[in-house]
C-alpha cells in the first residue's frame, strides 16, 4: 500500500501518511469482510485490536493533555487506575471469548500454548487473591 507521503503529495505530515494508510487498510477490510473473507473469530480478534490501539491512544492523550487526573463522582481517578479497569475489562472479555471457543472446540492452539495458558491464568488467580486478601 503506497501512502500519500510515498506518492509524493507536499506538505503531508508523517502522521498523514499512516493516518491516511489505516484509512485504506480499514475499506479493504471493510471489502474483504462483505466477501466472506475472513471467518467471526479473525474479525473479533481484529475488532479486540481496535479497542486496545483505543485505549492506549485514549491513555496517551489524557496523558499529554495535562489531565493526569479526573474527577468522577468527587473521587479522583488517576489514568493510570482507568487504564488498569480498562484492562481487566478486556482480559475478561477476551477470557470469555476463548471459554467459547475452548467449549465448542474450536480452539486451534496447541497442548503446550494451553498449558502455558493455564499456568498463567493460576499464576494470575494467585496474585488476584493476594490483593483481594490484602485489602480486606
Amino acid at each position: 500500500m503506497t501512502s500519500k507521503k510515498a506518492s509524493g503529495k507536499a506538505g503531508t505530515s508523517e502522521i498523514d501518511g499512516t493516518l491516511w494508510e489505516i484509512k485504506q487498510s480499514i475499506d479493504q477490510l471493510g471489502f474483504d469482510v462483505s466477501q466472506g473473507k475472513y471467518p467471526s473469530s479473525l474479525l473479533r480478534d481484529i475488532k479486540h485490536a481496535v479497542d486496545d490501539l483505543r485505549l492506549t491512544l485514549w491513555g496517551i492523550l489524557e496523558m499529554n493533555s495535562g489531565n493526569q487526573e479526573k474527577e468522577t463522582g468527587g473521587a479522583s481517578v488517576s489514568v493510570r487506575h482507568k487504564l488498569a479497569e480498562f484492562r481487566m475489562k478486556r482480559v475478561e472479555r477476551m477470557l470469555t471469548d476463548l471459554r467459547m471457543d475452548l467449549t465448542k472446540g474450536g480452539m486451534p492452539g496447541s497442548e503446550s500454548d494451553l498449558k502455558t495458558l493455564t499456568a498463567s491464568l493460576q499464576a494470575t488467580l494467585h496474585s488476584i487473591d493476594r490483593v483481594t486478601r490484602q485489602k480486606a
